[in-house]
């Protein structure tokens, strides 16, 4: 997660950001997770969420 916020915004996630992300994947895999879809690739798509969540923020899209 800390790599995602390199790359997207150049710079280390705040506490509260680290926080907030690691709740945002844990909620999205626990949504993910049935019989069908197994625990690895429930991951995966949190994570894809996750960084299609980091591309569309404001602090990306729009310079200050």
């Amino acid at each position: 997660m800390k790599f995602g916020f390199q790359i997207v915004f150049a710079r280390q996630p705040t506490q509260s950001e680290l926080a907030k992300g690691v709740a945002f994947l844990n909620e999205q895999e626990r949504g993910y997770i049935s019989a069908a879809d197994p625990a690895e690739k429930a991951r995966q798509t949190a994570l894809a969420d996750f960084c299609h969540m980091l591309l569309s923020s404001n602090e990306f899209l729009y310079v200050e």
